[in-house]
C-alpha cells in the first residue's frame, strides 16, 4: 500500500523509494530497513526518556551516573569504542561514582538496560 506500518513489528523490510523530477525523469531504488524496536513515542514521559545522567562529560578522574528508579538494580557496564567490557557494578542506588583515572583518552560508552550513552575521559 506505500505505507510503512511500523507496527507490524519487528523484521527486515524492503522499502522502494521512486521519485520524478521537473523534468519528468523518474528513477526508483530499493533498500532494506530493519526495524529493531517499536515504541509509541505518545506514551512516553520526560522521565522515561532521560533514563540516566553522566557528569561530568567529558570527564578525567571520575563519572559520576545518575539512574531513574526504572534503572535501579540493574547493572551499569562500562565500553571502549571497540566495546571491550571496562567496567561492570550492579547499581545499588540511583547515584553511583565511578573513578575513570585509569582509562586511556578517548570515547566511552556507559550501557544501563540495554540502553547505551556515550561519554569522554580527557
Amino acid at each position: 500500500n506505500n505505507n510503512f506500518d511500523p507496527s507490524i513489528g519487528e523484521g527486515t523490510y524492503t522499502i522502494t523509494y521512486t521519485y520524478s523530477d521537473a523534468n519528468a525523469c523518474s528513477n526508483s531504488d530499493n533498500g532494506n530497513l530493519t526495524v529493531i524496536e517499536c515504541i509509541n513515542t505518545a506514551s512516553l514521559n520526560e522521565s522515561t526518556i532521560s533514563t540516566f545522567k553522566i557528569y561530568p562529560n567529558p570527564a578525567s578522574s571520575e563519572i559520576t551516573i545518575e539512574v531513574n528508579n526504572d534503572f535501579e538494580n540493574n547493572e551499569i557496564k562500562l565500553f571502549d569504542l571497540s566495546s571491550k567490557l571496562m567496567f561492570s557494578s550492579k547499581i545499588t542506588s540511583n547515584k553511583c561514582s565511578i573513578d575513570v583515572s585509569s582509562f586511556s583518552k578517548g570515547i566511552y560508552f556507559v550501557e544501563i538496560g540495554g540502553v547505551r550513552e556515550k561519554f569522554v575521559v580527557e
